[in-house]
């Protein structure tokens, strides 16, 4: 490795993509809160230069209404609270409108990008629950709404109808983002493992533990007792005899022949922990979404298999104990010489920085395990907002054999 030269661990694209796509949603919300503050401060000022200035009261109280409900919307993104934000961002944009044509008529020709600065946060409602691409649904809707109280407002006080082009510029780059980056979420279906294939896997390995018992119940009662009977014969052994240690030797060869690896994969086992810990998370009410795949084939040294496994476990059993959700995305990636495996959630999230010194579960589960291994984690979340934990680990190094 060069002199100054910083490894990055690189993200796998769709983690990347929906890392992305919370972060719009979020400047999205930040935006439209921008867009109430700058609309209220209009009002005020055209109501303090005008004859009236308490003509700003109902308008700026109704922004502070659509202000509330986008805040409540922030801390819980569900289809009550963007439903709510709409609603209520609907009328005030009618009052809105109505009360600064109402004081400057010449507004409807001169300044409707001053009139649809509610109509623009309407657009940034944003996509509303697990799947991104519902954000194309509800920012039209806040689009349409915007449209349709701003025609009312102009008809109600008797000016021309002004929409202005920034609802539509904004309308048309939040779908433009939100398609792509759905897109590239949804880009990569080949890479998601056939889970199908991995149970009827687990049951073939199951299958072979109970042969293999089998078996060596079969040494310990039967083929022992036979080679006791060996030792103790002086003579040739009578046909009876021989038929069954042959019948022995014959289910010790195909337990044998059952166990030995298949050459496609002759290393499956972080494939075969990883379906263990998936099945005991799903009995227990956990429903994993795995990405990636190919990267469960990868070799791995037996303290940075133990290590990934013991950390992938904790981190999912967390989300269970503590996210509040019942969904958690893992995410596989090797390259560069590592194993990345990512675990993300859209539960309740916490302040890492607030975790007691005496809180084990996290440094001593997750980041201890993993550095013991040669490892490096990386941990992300804010209350609220989800949690997503990033783990690496170095491959085994392939030995080439001697010529």
């Amino acid at each position: 490795m060069q002199a100054g030269r910083v490894r990055v661990a690189v993200p796998p694209r769709d983690f990347a993509a929906t890392v992305s796509a919370r972060s719009i949603v979020r400047a999205g919300w930040a935006i439209a809160a921008v867009y109430l503050l700058v609309a209220a401060l209009i009002a005020l000022d055209l109501a303090v230069a005008g004859s009236d200035p308490t003509g700003a009261i109902v308008p700026v109280l109704t922004l502070a209404a659509t202000a509330a409900t986008l805040f409540l919307l922030v801390l819980r993104p569900n289809r009550a609270g963007g439903s709510l934000f709409l609603g209520i961002g609907t009328v005030a944009n009618f009052v809105y409108q109505v009360s600064l044509l109402t004081a400057e008529p010449e507004l409807a020709t001169d300044g409707a990008y001053l009139l649809n600065r509610l109509s623009c946060a309407l657009v940034l409602v944003g996509p509303i629950g697990p799947r991104l691409i519902s954000g194309i649904s509800w920012c039209s809707a806040g689009f349409a709404l915007g449209a349709l109280s701003t025609v009312a407002a102009a008809l109600t006080a008797g000016a021309p109808i002004a929409f202005g082009n920034g609802p539509l510029l904004t309308w048309i780059l939040y779908l433009i983002i939100i398609v792509v980056l759905d897109r590239i979420r949804e880009s990569q279906p080949g890479r998601v493992p056939n889970l199908d294939e991995l149970e009827a896997e687990t049951a073939r390995l199951a299958g072979q533990r109970q042969l293999e018992e089998k078996v060596a119940a079969l040494v310990h009662d039967t083929v022992l007792n036979d080679l006791n009977a060996l030792a103790a014969s002086h003579g040739r052994l009578d046909a009876r005899a021989a038929d069954r240690i042959r019948s022995d030797l014959e289910a010790l060869a195909e337990a044998s022949i059952a166990s030995e690896p298949t050459d496609e994969h002759p290393s499956d086992g972080l494939r075969d922990e990883l379906l263990a810990v998936i099945r005991e998370l799903q009995w227990r009410g956990l429903t994993v979404d795995v990405t990636g795949g190919d990267a469960v084939h990868v070799p791995l040294t037996n303290d940075a298999l133990e290590a990934t496994v013991g950390a992938l476990t904790a981190c999912l059993d967390n989300v269970l104990k503590h996210a509040g959700v019942t969904e958690a995305q893992v995410y596989l990636e090797a390259n560069d010489g590592r194993l990345t495996v990512m675990v993300t959630d859209d539960g309740a999230g916490f302040d890492p920085h607030a975790i007691p010194a005496d809180r084990l579960g996290i440094r001593g589960s997750i980041i201890g395990r993993i550095e013991a291994a040669g490892g490096q984690v990386r941990l992300w979340s804010s209350p609220g907002s989800g949690t997503s934990v990033m783990i690496a680990v170095p491959l085994a190094e392939e030995r080439v054999p001697d010529a």
